[in-house]
């Protein structure tokens, strides 16, 4: 099996995972969101401990608004995965440098960076407007799914699309001199 056909079938099974998990995140949101009063598995709060890897420590209409853009972050993740599916089909099938490829790595670059905006407002609001104890600065290096490293991800993807589109022209200049 052809590595790009391994990587499109992994991302297939990825994608139906994290659809599964985020419709039954979105629906335990919306159902906390309209019941915020009911009494959930005997006492435990529907909401999760943490958003992005930090502990939350009281549940409010903010914490559940917080997790709700927490959730966009995740429908954007789940585009930015068949955008990329797109992009591994697209490498497969047709000639290297064509405009659609050199599109996808710019839309491709761009929702990263949206994304990685995304993911980190809740986290910000929460731990500098509405976190109990003292607050500390922290500035999220943290391995692969820090800020930081959505952003650089980003912007690569960006300067891919940039070099496909010079590479194309170069291409096309050098059809034409032959």
């Amino acid at each position: 099996m052809k590595p790009l056909s391994l990587l499109k079938y992994s991302l297939n099974v990825f994608l139906i995972l994290l659809l599964a998990i985020n419709l039954l995140k979105l629906l335990i949101v919306l159902f906390y969101f309209f019941n915020p009063d009911h009494d959930f598995f005997g006492g435990f709060s529907i909401l999760p401990d943490e958003i992005n890897n930090q502990p939350i420590t009281k549940n409010n209409n903010w914490t559940t608004t917080l997790f709700g853009i927490n959730i966009i972050g995740s429908i954007l993740f789940i585009y930015l995965i068949l955008k990329f599916k797109n992009l591994v089909s697209l490498l497969n099938t047709t000639d290297l440098f064509n405009f659609q490829q050199q599109k996808l790595f710019k839309n491709i670059g761009i929702l990263l960076i949206i994304y990685a905006g995304i993911k980190w407002i809740p986290l910000f609001i929460y731990k500098n407007f509405l976190e109990p104890s003292p607050r500390t600065v922290t500035y999220d290096f943290d391995g692969t799914g820090s800020f930081w490293f959505v952003l650089i991800l980003g912007l690569l993807f960006t300067y891919i699309s940039y070099a496909f589109k010079e590479a194309r022209f170069h291409r096309e200049e050098n059809e034409l001199t032959v």
